[in-house]
């Protein structure tokens, strides 16, 4: 019991509370800017752990023996970093608008039925553009010419979606239920250090074939 209230007036739980309540005054004063920013940080967590966590514990091989290790601080890409961070902040920036889009056309109507209207909305609608725009950056960011691009998009645009349903259908269901409206990026952005930490793994795999 004891121990329990150390942890509770710990000073670690006072600074996570007051680093909460600045990043909702700026979610308050700036929600652009914030949502922009803090959508790139946390896309680029997501690339550092693809890149340096998970090969650790897969135990990744290496593709030749000059090559540094898989997860080492020398195999380390900081230009995939840049790239994620890009890609999140602008995809953000139309996440903000699509969510004040979603707010209007739903103004008024609330309980289960409408809240599952509003998913299906959300992920029929917009799901392949988010999908469609993360395969065209990454690929243009990695120098692929339109053609190139336009055929990699093409053949993994579908399974990509279906597998961005199975991990946001249910998420934006918890996310437009329970979750105030203020604090669904928020939400959002936790699910998605992990969508993107297996994004990050993912492209990074078809660009190693490529």
């Amino acid at each position: 019991m004891e121990e329990a209230k150390k942890i509770v007036n710990s000073p670690f739980r006072r600074w996570m509370l007051k680093m909460l309540m600045k990043y909702m005054m700026q979610l308050l004063n700036h929600p652009i800017r914030t949502k922009m920013i803090s959508g790139g940080v946390i896309a680029s967590l997501s690339d550092i752990s693809a890149q340096l966590l998970i090969p650790r514990l897969v135990s990744a091989p290496r593709n030749n023996n000059n090559a540094p290790a898989p997860g080492s601080l020398q195999s380390y890409n900081p230009f995939r970093t840049l790239k994620f961070f890009v890609y999140a902040a602008t995809l953000n920036l139309g996440v903000h608008f699509w969510y004040k889009f979603l707010d209007f056309l739903f103004r008024g109507r609330s309980g289960r039925f409408f809240t599952v209207l509003r998913v299906l909305v959300d992920q029929i609608a917009f799901a392949p553009i988010i999908n469609w725009y993360f395969l065209t950056f990454m690929s243009i960011a990695d120098g692929n010419s339109p053609d190139v691009t336009a055929n990699k998009v093409q053949r993994q645009l579908v399974p990509q979606l279906f597998q961005h349903w199975k991990v946001w259908f249910p998420a934006q269901f918890i996310n437009f239920s329970f979750v105030p409206p203020m604090l669904r990026p928020l939400f959002g952005s936790f699910v998605a250090l992990f969508w993107n930490t297996y994004l990050s793994v993912r492209n990074n795999r078809r660009v190693s074939k490529s």
